[in-house]
């Protein structure tokens, strides 16, 4: 465990982040885990989706790696410690796809890589800095356990999915809030702020779908000019650990 900073925002608010390397959890998930991961746990009937591992998404990194695989379901978002106090906790969690949901979300499975505790939001860059530094090394390296007979078991390491409610989701993603204008991140709708109540609604019309490319070029252009571009300020830290 590590204390990355006490920080403070400009309003000077007194934040501290902790991380927590997710190699050495990892590694003993999979070495106290690995026959029912090595047992690649899936629906038997390919023509319903009961789990994430029934899905495209998940099936296209599965055989692009392999079956020995460890795919990481990514959480953050922030809650309250005391009812009487604005001082909250964000804690940044990973659960393995791989295990059967009775066990996956088990709090002897869950992989805790970060806590921002304060009276402001994370930094989102210095908040997920060190997990994405140490996920792309593993998406590289991967994790290898040795089992009690001597054996070796080499698990390949990818991100299939990152959770988060629509503020928590707008954070990770460094884009503007869903209520803000160009807020949706599957489209390029600009949305109508009600005069009558103070919300955004987004009337039905035909408005250009967001892609990966045409996102990247706005976070390039938003980056050079400081400035919001659409909907980012730079492309997520996740994107090269979801491939």
């Amino acid at each position: 465990m590590k204390v990355v900073a006490n920080t403070r925002n400009p309003a000077f608010k007194p934040c501290q982040l902790t991380t927590l390397s997710v190699f050495p959890q990892l590694q003993r998930l999979a070495f106290e885990n690995w026959q029912q991961l090595s047992q690649n746990y899936h629906n038997s009937d390919s023509s319903k989706i009961s789990d994430i591992t029934d899905g495209q998404r998940y099936k296209e990194i599965k055989s692009s790696v392999g079956d020995s695989l460890i795919s990481l379901i990514v959480n953050a978002d922030g809650a309250p410690i005391f009812k009487s106090s604005n001082t909250s906790a964000w804690p940044l969690m990973c659960a393995v796809a791989e295990l059967p949901p009775t066990a996956r979300f088990n709090v002897d499975n869950m992989i805790l890589a970060a806590v921002w505790c304060g009276r402001c939001k994370p930094t989102i860059s210095l908040f997920v800095k060190a997990f994405v530094d140490e996920l792309l090394q593993l998406c590289s390296t991967g994790i290898t356990v040795t089992l009690g007979d001597g054996r070796t078991l080499t698990f390949q390491v990818r991100v299939v999915q990152v959770v988060a409610d629509l503020p928590a989701k707008a954070q990770l993603l460094n884009q503007l809030q869903f209520n803000g204008t160009y807020g949706c991140s599957k489209c390029e709708h600009p949305g109508v702020r009600l005069e009558i109540a103070p919300v955004r609604v987004y009337p039905y019309g035909q408005y250009q779908l967001r892609t990966t490319e045409s996102v990247s070029q706005q976070a390039q252009e938003a980056e050079e000019i400081r400035t919001p571009v659409l909907i980012l300020a730079i492309k997520t830290l996740f994107s090269n650990c979801l491939k």
